[in-house]
């Protein structure tokens, strides 16, 4: 109790004198400038690490088609398109079908599954190709003769 008694007294004797000041602050005290938080908020201690999502890919208008087949008659070709979303084929040549759908150019090859057919819509290309299922019922026989756009 004693060391409380004389540090009151050491308090009152020297804040009158002058000698000990309490700072003076205003009230209510001046906030920082708001450029002071610029750092903290790019960079906040408290926020989650994230990744933001792709975009999701849009299907194109031709995305549910498949190669479904095609020959070559007097100089013309055509293929069979099968749409599998719609689960339906139709026939597609160079002139445009009534769905407006032609065929712009198909590229042969001895194995089926680099057949590739680039179908055209209202100005919009897509290459469709024969779909892994078609491609396994291909007999060698097909094969060797270089008649891969057949339907098997």
């Amino acid at each position: 109790m004693m060391k409380f008694a004389s540090m009151m007294v050491l308090v009152s004797v020297l804040f009158p004198a002058g000698l000990i000041r309490a700072e003076e602050t205003p009230f209510p005290p001046v906030a920082y400038p708001p450029d002071r938080y610029d750092a903290l908020a790019r960079r906040s201690p408290f926020m989650l690490a994230t990744v933001e999502k792709a975009p999701a890919v849009q299907p194109g208008w031709a995305s549910g088609f498949v190669l479904a087949g095609g020959a070559q008659s007097e100089g013309e070709t055509f293929i069979i398109v099968a749409d599998a979303t719609a689960n339906k084929r139709f026939v597609v040549t160079s002139a445009p079908n009534p769905d407006g759908i032609r065929l712009v150019k198909i590229v042969m090859n001895a194995n089926p599954a680099k057949v590739v057919a680039t179908i055209e819509k209202g100005g919009q290309q897509a290459d469709i190709r024969y779909p892994p299922e078609i491609i396994k019922r291909f007999s060698p026989e097909l094969l060797q003769n270089n008649r891969a756009i057949l339907n098997p």
